[in-house]
């Protein structure tokens, strides 16, 4: 969003409904009966936070008292047919003794659904981040020489439902990590599928995808290849639960040697006036933050509750362990644990407390381990 006239930064000023207007001029989106439909809404969100790091390079050189201003803007556009977001954030991070100069992490995000005709769908979804610093890196979990990082990650779906039941889609997903010394690695996996609807809620589906591991820059990684066949089925046990397990073999081709690999996935959500529920376990290949393709294991949860219209509760957990392919030796296995309680005061206005931790199972030093606790002042105005 950068580059924005004054006249849209000053939209705050009018109004939800005046922001919008301005907006959707600078963006060229007409106006009249011809395009009545479209609604254009921002978005803006600024957090403070203060607290203790206690692991700020995530190397055991100590730790040090934090502060976080963490701005954000984006824009939502919709109609009938689709609806895109669009966002940039930036977490600017101060460690009075450790660093000598302010740390920026850079965020980017888009998402696209889009019903070009009836029987056709589209989504598109990608996020970024940049890191400038050694801390910043760290601070999204990647230990590595150099400072630098583009860290990339999206994918695609089309799809095309016939008058049977029967749906087919073409998928495509993107991982990549670009380090400052011009090295990194990046996934790229192309896909088909053919669903069946079996009922309102239950599709089984079929599904081969392409797995290309390539090397960026001059790195010993010389690339790999796999192809995944899966089943996948899934299930709307009602308006409130969904339910997604896939699982099949992957034949795995790296240096001349050839192997199986089994893989598998389960998901379910749970969405509730009151509360959300988030639950997710896989295993298989994919590319780690180090840019190195792997066999990963993971399993993660999370809930959001809101207490009336006052407060909320938020807690995430996660135990992941990545290793050698095909066998998984040498493994780094690690978790995370965090937290935040959040007092909502209204007109966008909140106070709250968080905590997390981050350690390794595989090796309990504290050199690998990370605690944080602050506490956080935030506004943010939400498209309706």
């Amino acid at each position: 969003m950068q580059g924005i006239p004054e006249s849209v930064r000053r939209a705050a000023g009018l109004g939800r409904a005046g922001a919008a207007m301005v907006l959707a001029a600078w963006l060229g989106v007409p106006a009249g009966p011809a395009r009545a439909a479209t609604v254009v809404e921002p978005a803006a969100r600024l957090v403070l936070e203060g607290g203790y790091d206690s692991n700020v390079y995530l190397d055991g050189r100590g730790g040090d008292r934090m502060g976080r201003v963490s701005p954000d803007v984006g824009v939502l556009v919709k109609d009938h047919l689709y609806r895109l977001g669009l966002g940039y954030g930036a977490d600017l991070l101060l460690y009075p003794t450790l660093v000598s100069h302010a740390v920026t992490n850079h965020r980017g995000e888009l998402r696209l659904d889009w019903r070009p005709a009836r029987r056709w769908t589209a989504e598109l979804d990608a996020k970024g981040t940049y890191t400038l610093d050694p801390v910043g890196l760290a601070q999204v979990g990647v230990l590595a020489k150099g400072g630098q990082a583009l860290l990339l990650r999206g994918g695609a779906r089309v799809a095309w439902r016939a008058e049977k039941p029967l749906r087919l889609a073409l998928t495509f997903q993107e991982r990549a990590v670009r380090f400052d010394d011009g090295t990194g690695a990046a996934a790229h996996v192309p896909g088909v599928e053919a669903a069946w609807i079996l009922s309102e809620r239950d599709e089984l589906a079929a599904a081969y995808r392409l797995d290309l591991f390539r090397p960026i820059g001059a790195t010993a990684f010389q690339g790999a290849e796999a192809h995944e066949a899966k089943a996948i089925y899934r299930r709307k046990l009602d308006r409130r639960y969904a339910l997604e397990l896939e699982g099949g073999p992957a034949l795995w081709t790296r240096g001349g040697q050839v192997s199986v690999v089994p893989e598998g996935a389960a998901t379910l959500l749970y969405n509730h006036r009151w509360v959300d529920l988030r639950f997710t376990a896989q295993h298989g290949l994919a590319l780690g933050a180090l840019a190195h393709p792997g066999l990963y294991d993971a399993v993660e949860a999370g809930v959001a509750w809101r207490a009336g219209r006052t407060w909320r509760l938020a807690a995430d957990s996660g135990v992941w362990r990545g290793g050698d392919v095909p066998t998984g030796d040498n493994a780094v296995t690690g978790y995370l644990l965090g937290g935040e309680l959040t007092y909502l005061f209204g007109n966008g206005l909140s106070m709250g407390v968080a905590a997390s931790r981050f350690a390794r199972f595989d090796d309990p030093s504290p050199a690998h381990a990370r605690n944080l606790v602050g506490l956080r002042v935030g506004w943010e105005l939400k498209p309706r």
